[in-house]
């Protein structure tokens, strides 16, 4: 295999005369752009883990059952959504005032269940552009495409009350000059994920964790221009790994935990789960390891190239959810910490708020919307997937 250059990252450097020895770019995790549940709730559902909204943030999710769906051999859910920045509340996604974003985000995930086993699909789409202040003072727009997919598997075990998960996850991302619309850089790559939540019969809590490998981007397949060539030779994008751990607690009428006989049963041996209403509490703590001999994108981008992800960064998460008006709406909030990864931007904090609507037609629809905000950033989603 030709090895390439990701010359377009680094094609700036014309503009520096710095000497710099790093050789990866860090794709820092950033805002959380998931579902509009998962976003709701500060991203604080790695103990939650229900449905297709929680494929990104944990695997165990292929596996877990809602309620509703306890005593069923055979279940499926779904989930689509997208955020949204307008021209005027352009979000800074990579936590550096230098840049600005422009930003379009389209997700969806599809699961089905067997009995104790489950197997679905997720992906998600970025696109935002990023306005980069160079040194001789002049301004660079790159427009990045990402797409996310995450093909998972899962397993519940009644023996031991844990649903546990693994998923291959894929990363492909495109570089262009939106200008002239001149592709300039094409790399993919990929990685593993580990989840598994431990929800006991009876008990109105749970306790998750995840582990998500490194996503490591080292193939070029697009040839940057020629003028871009002679610079330094960058080996590989990276996505840091990430290692979770996270517990949630229900009150109220319904029962987190009802005994889940997957189709076991006759309906008449059925035990009964309580009512509708509930209150959610949810926290997290995830950790993202450092990335060796790692730069910046935009201080790359921008010809001062920055050391990012030296050290290990923290992110807690923290999130409220009820159905207070049973069967016709649920509510939501939350906040989490934006950590950066880089020394000379500090972190963030966010806060999040969402509501999920029930409207027949035909079916039961569910129809969500969700804000993140925090300083520099505003972000706006709407969504829909069945009504549980």
């Amino acid at each position: 295999m030709t090895r390439r250059f990701l010359a377009a990252f680094i094609g700036v450097l014309l503009f520096s005369n710095v000497a710099w020895a790093q050789t990866k770019i860090e794709f820092s995790p950033g805002p959380i752009l998931s579902s509009n549940r998962v976003v709701g709730v500060g991203g604080a559902f790695l103990s939650v883990a229900e449905g297709a909204d929680a494929h990104l943030i944990t695997p165990a999710s292929f596996a877990m059952r809602y309620n509703w769906a306890r005593n069923d051999f055979f279940d499926w859910d779904w989930s689509l959504y997208w955020l949204l920045s307008t021209a005027s509340t352009r979000p800074d996604i990579t936590g550096n005032p230098d840049a600005s974003d422009g930003s379009f985000f389209l997700g969806g995930g599809l699961d089905a269940r067997m009995s104790k086993f489950g197997i679905g699909v997720h992906a998600l789409i970025k696109r935002y552009d990023l306005d980069v202040t160079l040194e001789d003072g002049s301004t660079q727009t790159y427009r990045f495409n990402q797409i996310i997919s995450r093909l998972g598997f899962g397993w519940a075990s009644s023996a031991l009350d844990i649903v546990f998960g693994l998923s291959i996850d894929t990363v492909a991302i495109a570089m262009n000059d939106p200008d002239t619309q001149t592709d300039v850089l094409g790399i993919q790559g990929g990685g593993l994920s580990l989840g598994a939540v431990w929800a006991p019969t009876g008990k109105p809590f749970r306790v998750g964790f995840k582990y998500d490998s490194p996503a490591l981007a080292a193939e070029s397949t697009i040839e940057p221009p020629v003028e871009l060539m002679d610079v330094v030779d960058i080996e590989a994008m990276e996505v840091p790994a990430e290692v979770g751990i996270g517990a949630s607690y229900m009150f109220w009428d319904r029962v987190y935990n009802p005994t889940r006989t997957f189709g076991s049963v006759k309906p008449d041996e059925i035990i009964g789960h309580g009512g509708r209403r509930y209150v959610l509490l949810t926290a997290d703590v995830i950790m993202h390891m450092p990335v060796k001999d790692a730069v910046g994108v935009v201080s790359y981008l921008s010809g001062n190239p920055e050391v990012a992800g030296n050290d290990h960064t923290f992110s807690p998460r923290f999130g409220a959810e009820s159905e207070f008006w049973a069967n016709q709406m649920r509510a939501r909030m939350g906040g989490y910490l934006e950590p950066s990864r880089i020394e000379s931007q500090s972190s963030r904090m966010h806060f999040t708020a969402g509501l999920d609507f029930r409207v027949h037609v035909l079916i039961d629809w569910r129809l969500n919307g969700v804000i993140d905000f925090a300083r520099r950033y505003y972000n706006w989603g709407v969504g829909i997937g069945f009504w549980h």
